[in-house]
């Protein structure tokens, strides 16, 4: 057993291997909760954001068909523990933006033809930068009615998380950055929590939502992308010859 993972192993040799490199990281250790503290002790769930939907999302689903693999140029391997029936190959693929807002709907892109992926990619990008342009508008709130302006006043706890509203923690005017809106009273925190997520690159998260992903789609998108990777990169190796040239 290995002191410093606590993981098991079977065989001296791999225990032995696995020694040097597990060492580079710190003990694994057990912390239990503070008994001081019992907010600690009890597992609550606390990612209250995520109970909101998203303001968009995109559907997509691929299409396949099966096909004889091309023949070997050598005699097949009878010894070998498996061998290829059939492949994969991607026939068309459809994308459909999904927003409750109307004036942002669109009807679900279809495409069947050559350079399948490239166009799938590039439809992707171009959603993502439409919408990322869409909610970075960052629209005020709207003049609120009057049930609106009740309601806030009265409000003593936050709509989101049910944490009483004190001066630390105050009450703000939570509103849709897309619409400007008024949604409901909630507190500092939960109001920082709801901001529309960004990625690395400063541009707003888009999830994508595919049909069996776990099986056949990931396995398409994953090689597609990886061969994709290697052409660009190709590619920059012979622009930078040319140039250098």
């Amino acid at each position: 057993m290995c002191n410093s993972c606590l993981n098991v192993f079977t065989q001296k040799h791999v225990l032995d291997d696995h020694i040097p490199q597990c060492l580079a990281h710190h003990p694994q250790q057990v912390r239990y909760p503070d008994p001081a503290k019992p907010d600690e002790c009890k597992l609550t769930f606390k990612d209250h954001h995520k109970e909101h939907p998203q303001k968009f999302y995109v559907v997509c689903d691929f299409e396949c068909f099966l096909t004889p693999p091309p023949t070997p140029e050598q005699e097949p391997d009878l010894n070998a523990k498996s061998h290829v029936v059939d492949e994969h190959l991607v026939s068309g693929f459809c994308c459909y933006r999904v927003t409750s807002l109307p004036q942002y709907q669109t009807p679900p892109a279809v495409y069947s033809g050559p350079e399948l992926m490239t166009r799938f990619y590039e439809h992707v990008m171009t959603e993502s930068k439409i919408i990322n342009e869409i909610m970075s508008a960052q629209v005020p709130l709207s003049p609120m009615t009057d049930d609106d302006r009740t309601r806030h006043r009265a409000a003593k706890t936050c709509v989101n998380c049910g944490c009483y509203l004190t001066r630390q923690n105050y009450k703000l005017y939570h509103h849709d950055h897309v619409t400007g809106e008024y949604l409901f009273p909630a507190c500092n925190n939960c109001n920082s929590q709801l901001r529309p997520k960004k990625c690395p690159k400063n541009t707003y998260y888009l999830p994508i939502v595919m049909h069996n992903f776990k099986k056949k789609t990931m396995t398409v998108i994953l090689l597609s992308n990886i061969l994709r990777k290697n052409t660009l990169k190709s590619n920059r190796k012979k622009n930078s010859k040319a140039q250098f040239r």
